[in-house]
């Protein structure tokens, strides 16, 4: 790239692939989006990418520059590319940019925003660290910087606002028993929870009831998936690659979700949820929603099966109760305006 971006360019380095799954792309992208939005410009810098989020961010028109090394060795990089293009912020979403990479981004003199999930590195010398999960606290970064500045908690949730923001005054119409169930695993969903949680469908004893299934673009079992719900007596329509989730979630009366952050968007679209654990970063965050009552906690995905799940799932869509105090409860927790506060305080420091 010969010529210099805007001075108001970020440069988001976060990674996607079947193993990570594409949460850490998604959330950013919001970020992305509104900075984008607000008149600046964001471009991605990446070391891994699966196809359809590849696809998805240049049918966004964002640029991605595939970096030549992987994580930790393409800080210097990564730190070369920011130079470049005269990068306002490097944006920073993985668990593997620990104390020492986030040292080497600092040394070579650039803005550094950190988002993160659990604390987990030996020290924080980012000028700021994210962490939009509602049970992040301040002792999770006793060892940072006396410089580095903590955005805790769901006010800084990520979500897309020009695809959620319009439903932010609408109130959810919540019906006696629930009978439009929302399923969505995830951008890959390798362990084909999905296909778990269609069969739990046709063992719950409730008339009428419809679901839709989204499914990523790289999950390797669409086929599977597809073939699978030919015929079946609840009927389940797959999505693939949904550009319109918020949508989806106003459609649901109750979902049945994989731990990341999603649960956030379906808090403030006010779903009640059940919640499966896929991977040990999503522990924290799902217990803390079930100790609050936002959410059902199922455990992890290799201890459930399809009985369990049509229990649980059986016993939300008849709890008018439950089903209320989740939607009111996850609709004051998340209330969307999470980009806007970052944006605003990236545009203060950034001066």
């Amino acid at each position: 790239m010969d010529t210099p971006l805007s001075p108001k360019t970020l440069v988001i380095r976060a990674d996607a692939s079947s193993s990570m799954g594409t949460g850490h792309i998604m959330r950013c992208l919001a970020l992305a989006k509104a900075w984008r939005q607000a008149g600046g410009r964001a471009v991605f810098a990446v070391s891994t990418l699966t196809s359809s989020m590849r696809s998805k961010l240049e049918s966004e028109t964002f640029e991605v520059i595939s970096l030549k090394s992987l994580p930790p060795e393409d800080a210097d990089e990564t730190a070369a590319l920011c130079k470049k293009i005269d990068a306002m912020w490097l944006i920073l979403d993985g668990y593997h940019f620990d104390a020492d990479y986030q040292r080497r981004i600092k040394d070579a003199g650039l803005r550094l925003f950190l988002v993160d999930d659990h604390g987990s590195a030996d020290h924080y010398c980012a000028d700021i660290v994210l962490n939009q999960n509602m049970y992040a606290h301040e002792r999770f970064y006793v060892k940072r910087e006396p410089y580095t500045r903590l955005l805790l908690g769901c006010s800084y949730a990520l979500l897309r606002q020009e695809e959620f923001m319009k439903w932010k005054e609408w109130q959810r119409p919540l019906p006696g028993t629930a009978r439009k169930v929302l399923i969505t695993m995830g951008g890959i969903d390798e362990h084909n929870i999905t296909m778990m949680v269609i069969e739990a469908l046709q063992r719950v004893a409730i008339d009428r009831v419809e679901a839709v299934a989204i499914v990523g673009g790289n999950n390797p079992h669409y086929d599977a998936i597809q073939s699978f719900v030919v015929g079946l007596s609840t009927p389940v329509r797959i999505v693939r690659n949904s550009t319109s989730m918020a949508d989806l979630m106003a459609w649901a009366d109750v979902a049945v979700s994989a731990g990341g952050s999603t649960c956030w968007e379906l808090a403030f679209m006010g779903l009640p949820s059940l919640v499966v654990i896929t991977a040990d970063n999503q522990v924290a965050a799902v217990e803390a929603i079930a100790k609050e009552g936002a959410g059902v906690n199922l455990g992890w995905h290799h201890a459930l099966n399809a009985p369990t799940i049509a229990e649980k799932l059986s016993g939300l869509m008849k709890d008018y109760e439950l089903r209320s105090h989740m939607s009111q409860f996850g609709q004051k927790l998340v209330d969307g305006l999470g980009c806007e506060r970052i944006i605003s305080v990236l545009n203060c420091i950034g001066v």
